[in-house]
């Protein structure tokens, strides 16, 4: 699929067949527009947007085959749950023995055979999830589209939505796009994301991906977690960039594309890829002490120990560490040494902003 839309800058995005892709952007704002201009309910700027080779800018909504699930979109208030299921069929004239047909199958898929006669009203927010879902189905689309289907959903509910998803996605073999603010939304969904900033797709790949080798800051930051750490880049030797920070330490990063020696920087390394001395100073190889930093905070988050630590400049550093039962963690105002291998960071020129 092809969208050069107006506010957004040329967003080309390829999707196989039955494949699920996720677009995680900051903006529920920007995730709704993007949904209204790929279904046709605001028009784009001049060029192209195909859907299974047909190019689509021509068509209004009713005829894009695609298949949307929203909750700007509810299901209407006045008709039950089967005749909402209907609605969108007995719109495109297919005759009542059909229609009944595949109103009684879409509600076996999604389980609420014992809702159909029920009113909207009456129905939990794990239900109208589940009958948006049935009823963006109904028509058979080439893509569904799902537009932060998950708001409203507690943490049980939205755990058997995933599950759900994750049973009749591959079952029916439909080309599935994600738009989501939260990360382990698009996460849990699974296959590619794409990563949207300031109008345009800045990655797509795999989460390992993402998380190890990121193209831009705010995959890096935004997505990953990362500490951004500003500086200068001292030289570039075999794509390993060395940086001054702000404190006056070096530490090193893979250099991104356009990087320069000389130039600002901002060195970014996730916290779970730092490690944390505490004790007698170190020194490394080359005679210099390892980032000095004091301890500030820290807490236990179930899967993972967060130490928050300042650095001399005055900024924050995170890090993340297994839980060690037999080990108490050092307490606050505790001196360390920080270090990561040079080939865990990633430094990117200064960007405007993130």
């Amino acid at each position: 699929m092809t969208f050069p839309f107006l506010a957004f800058a040329s967003l080309a995005l390829e999707m196989s067949r039955g494949e699920r892709v996720a677009l995680l952007a900051e903006s529920a704002a920007e995730l709704a527009r993007l949904s209204d201009l790929i279904t046709g309910q605001l028009v784009p700027s001049p060029g192209t947007q195909r859907l299974a080779g047909t190019e689509i800018d021509a068509l209004p909504p009713w005829r894009r085959a695609i298949g949307l699930v929203s909750p700007r979109f509810p299901l209407l208030h006045h008709l039950d749950l089967a005749a909402n299921l209907a609605f969108p069929l007995r719109a495109r004239s297919i005759d009542r023995a059909t229609c009944a047909a595949r109103v009684n199958h879409l509600l076996a898929l999604t389980r609420l055979d014992s809702a159909a006669r029920r009113l909207p009203r009456a129905l939990s927010a794990e239900e109208t999830f589940r009958a948006l879902l049935a009823r963006a189905l109904a028509p058979e689309p080439s893509l569904l589209l799902l537009e932060t289907p998950f708001d409203g959903l507690d943490p049980a509910a939205r755990r058997r939505a995933d599950s759900l998803l994750g049973t009749l996605l591959p079952a029916l073999n439909i080309t599935t796009l994600l738009l989501t603010t939260e990360r382990e939304d698009a996460l849990r969904f699974g296959g590619r994301i794409a990563i949207l900033a300031d109008g345009r797709v800045v990655q797509i790949a795999d989460p390992a991906t993402l998380f190890d080798r990121p193209a831009h800051p705010r995959v890096a930051v935004g997505f990953g977690g990362a500490n951004a750490l500003p500086g200068q880049v001292q030289d570039i030797v075999d794509d390993i960039a060395r940086v001054r920070l702000r404190d006056g330490a070096e530490a090193e990063g893979i250099a991104s594309p356009g990087l320069t020696p000389d130039a600002p920087c901002l060195l970014c390394v996730r916290p779970d890829r730092i490690a944390p001395h505490f004790g007698p100073a170190l020194v490394t190889e080359d005679g210099e002490h390892l980032l000095a930093a004091t301890l500030q905070e820290t807490l236990h988050m179930g899967d993972h120990i967060r130490l928050r630590f300042r650095l001399a400049d005055g900024s924050d550093l995170v890090v993340s560490r297994p839980p060690l039962q037999s080990q108490r963690p050092p307490r606050p105002g505790a001196r360390a040494q920080l270090a990561w291998p040079a080939a865990q960071a990633v430094a990117f020129p200064m960007p405007r902003e993130l």
